[in-house]
């Protein structure tokens, strides 16, 4: 049985007024048992002498800050959402995050955020990729050790359930540890709506835009080589942005785990404790989006009489034909048949037909679950760069762009994921006949093929989610030399990626506390683009009233002279994104082509210059309104936080073409009707490591370390965005010692063996 086996002092200001001296971490229990501290800031480090009780120790420590996400994640890839909230929407127990029109590379405006729509539909995707049943027939093919990694952190999940059962929602579904692995594929099942995509009216642009929304969104990354750092030391950070809660809390969140050989601080997916993103005492990485093609959109001529048979090479072949019902609350279930082909060596499945014609889904990651959790444990194992080669030879990690930094002194990119050996130099944008062997793929591109760039002269690397041969402030990577398929988009960077060459361009050396300033750095190119458009308003409109008054007069001169900064102190970058959101919002879908001609160059025509102007009056009005217009600020505007928490925030995420996106983004939400905006996406864990003796990691989480409304830590760390600050990871035990809040020892209730056994 579970127990909790000793209490230490609670807190550091108890432990004081009980005459208690903060005790030293112990970083290793016997097995058997999990040491779990809490930092001030409410992060878990979890100490173990064995894994598995280090995994146990995770699964009860995030169950206790995060057990909404990760019981969503596990309803989501069972394919039983409907069964338990309908067809949607549904906030989720109020547990989701507010929308927001963002301004992305296409047509026009998406959203962001909001309640959770298309229930039956997503339970029809998870079924029909099969995440739960493929992670279930993999599990037993799964190295021992991690088979009890994950079974452990599963039942620290449930025993965290059983000990506050006030605490687990009525939706909460059986738990089992396959369900981690699915929710890894989940993930890293990118691509698998190219057929949606190409067959789209818009066709194969609509593709390549869609993809920079998918998946974890955005991201930004960078390495710094030791000649370019003050410590002599590799420093490497990153940073994944979009929709900070992602259905039912935070996507990422961090943790730290000392436990058998695992040294590591993680940065994870609720329910996936497997070091998605983070760093070992060894390395550290960090995962940038990007255009990649690991699936085939394949067209597959049907017989007339029959829709599941076809012919390959003039075989008549039958579809492997499973049947489904999904539960839908408060309505009826819905039930139909998948239908898979055989194609490329994997199940294929019919995702749309069009008269006698089957279009299926080829995917390079289908049937693979599971291995990525392998394949992240071995990189945080990893010792040296051999080692870190010998595990990223699977290519079964998230098939997009990746930074890594070493204690070792070396710095990489690669895109690791598994790519497709396509015939005939196809590009992965095109429908494949699927009546013709020809066609098929030959196999995977080994590791050794993929894309590597490693310790370059200019000593840094970093990836904003641009096309691989911008990386640099000269190109040094010709697309040309790469088959059509490796995820290149000539010339395409952004403004983000321009920044960072900014930063990190040159001979100086970075002291950390540079490279923490630039991770949150929120100065944006082009501003100027727009200052010269507000600018023409003057002249434009002369003889109108609003420009003779001198509180107009004045907010006008800050959107001329804005300096492209959104910090909280400024009064211009307040003037800037009150405009832009006035302009969203009153002038509706006429914004988006206004912004696109400025962020392109081009001359407003005159009715755009009248609609900036009506925004830009607006604006001033709004501003006008509120009892502190006279002085306020970005910071007293634009804010962040959850509950009852409200910071001033720094950075923007508007959008357009690429453009007027900060290094540090945030994009926002109104919030309610208070004329204020909140921060609901953006930047939602940047973390920096230098590997030094001793190594110095720091973080921050949007909001805070636990999604429990009633934590003190459910938005405590939001106060650090606005001045630019990360927290410590406290990944040195002694740091850890000073601001231990609670300490506790636990039984995990997995078997010891016995001597000699």
């Amino acid at each position: 049985m579970n127990t909790r086996m000793r209490l230490i002092c609670a807190t550091v200001a108890l432990a004081a007024a009980v005459g208690c001296s903060p005790e030293p971490v112990v970083v290793e229990a016997p097995p058997g048992q999990v040491n779990i501290y809490r930092d001030d800031w409410g992060m878990p480090h979890v100490y173990a002498e064995r894994e598995e009780d280090g995994f146990w120790g995770l699964g009860y420590s995030e169950a206790a800050d995060r057990l909404y996400g990760i019981l969503f994640n596990y309803l989501a890839v069972r394919g039983e959402l409907a069964s338990r909230f309908g067809e949607g929407p549904t906030d989720i127990d109020g547990r989701t995050s507010p929308s927001v029109r963002m301004a992305g590379t296409g047509a026009g405006f998406y959203q962001w955020g909001g309640p959770v729509d298309g229930l039956v539909e997503q339970d029809i995707h998870a079924r029909r990729w099969r995440y739960l049943k493929n992670a279930r027939e993999n599990f037993a093919s799964l190295s021992p050790q991690v088979q009890a990694n994950l079974t452990a952190y599963v039942a620290g999940i449930r025993q965290f359930m059983n000990e506050h059962p006030n605490r687990v929602p009525a939706w909460a579904p059986e738990l089992e540890p396959a369900l981690v692995a699915a929710v890894s594929r989940q993930f890293i099942m990118s691509g698998v709506g190219i057929c949606d995509q190409l067959l789209g009216s818009a066709g194969v642009a609509s593709a390549r835009d869609e993809d920079r929304r998918s998946g974890l969104a955005a991201s930004n990354a960078f390495a710094l080589a030791p000649g370019r750092t003050e410590a002599g030391a590799v420093i490497f950070a990153s940073d994944s942005h979009g929709p900070v809660i992602y259905g039912a809390g935070a996507l990422l969140l961090g943790a730290r785990i000392k436990a058998g050989p695992i040294d590591a601080f993680v940065v994870n997916s609720a329910g996936v404790p497997i070091g998605l993103k983070g760093h070992s005492r060894h390395f550290g990485w960090g995962i940038t989006e990007g255009p990649r093609f690991p699936s085939d959109c394949i067209a597959v001529p049907t017989l007339p009489d029959d829709p599941t048979a076809y012919t390959v090479d003039g075989e008549v072949r039958r579809m492997i034909v499973e049947p489904y019902v999904v539960d839908v609350a408060g309505g009826d279930p819905v039930s139909g048949e998948f239908h898979y082909t055989e194609h490329n060596g994997v199940l294929s499945p019919v995702v749309r037909r069009e008269g006698n014609t089957a279009y299926v889904v080829s995917s390079a990651n289908m049937g693979r679950a599971g291995a990525a959790v392998e394949q992240f444990r071995d990189m945080l194992l990893a010792g040296s760069s051999e080692e870190l080669d010998r595990a990223l030879v699977n290519r079964d990690i998230y098939p997009a762009n990746i930074i890594m930094g070493g204690s070792d002194g070396s710095i990489r990119y690669i895109r690791p994921g598994r790519t497709p050996i396509r015939p005939n130099g196809a590009d992965g944008m095109s429908i494949v006949n699927g009546s013709t062997s020809a066609t098929a793929w030959p196999g995977i591109r080994s590791y050794e093929e993929l894309l590597h760039v490693v310790d370059p002269e200019e000593g840094y690397l970093s990836n904003s989610n641009i096309s691989p041969d911008m990386m640099f402030a000269e190109p040094k990577i010709d697309p040309a030399d790469y088959p059509p398929d490796f995820g290149f988009e000539p010339g395409f960077t952004g403004t983000r990626q321009l920044r960072s060459i900014q930063l990190l361009e040159g001979d100086g050396r970075f002291s950390f506390e540079d490279a923490v300033a630039a991770i949150v750095d929120v100065q944006v190119l082009g501003h100027d683009r727009w200052n010269r458009a507000f600018g023409a308003l003057r002249e434009r409109f002369a003889g109108e009233p609003a420009l003779q008054d001198p509180a107009f007069a004045a907010f006008h001169d800050e959107l001329t002279n804005f300096d492209g900064d959104f910090l909280p102190e400024s009064r211009g970058a307040l003037a800037h994104h009150l405009t832009r959101n006035t302009l969203r919002e009153t002038h509706g879908e006429a914004a988006f082509p206004l912004e696109m001609a400025v962020h392109d160059g081009e001359p407003l025509t005159g009715d755009q210059q009248a609609t900036l102007f009506a925004a830009t009056v607006a604006a001033h009005e709004r501003l006008k309104g509120r009892p502190d217009g006279a002085t306020a600020t970005f910071g007293d505007v634009y804010r962040v936080g959850r509950g009852d928490v409200r910071e001033p925030s720094r950075g923007t995420a508007l959008m357009t073409g690429q453009g007027m996106i900060s290094f540090f983004p945030s994009a926002y939400a109104p919030d309610g009707d208070s004329g204020s905006y909140l921060s609901v996406g953006g930047a939602r864990f940047p973390f920096i490591v230098q590997f030094t003796d001793p190594l110095r990691s720091m973080s921050a989480a949007a909001y805070g370390a636990s999604d429990d409304p009633e934590s003190p830590h459910y938005s405590d760390q939001s106060v650090l965005r606005g001045p630019g600050e990360l927290r410590s990871n406290y990944f040195n035990a002694d740091e850890l010692a000073g601001v231990v809040q609670s300490s506790e020892t636990v039984e995990t209730g997995i078997g010891v063996a016995s001597p000699g056994a």
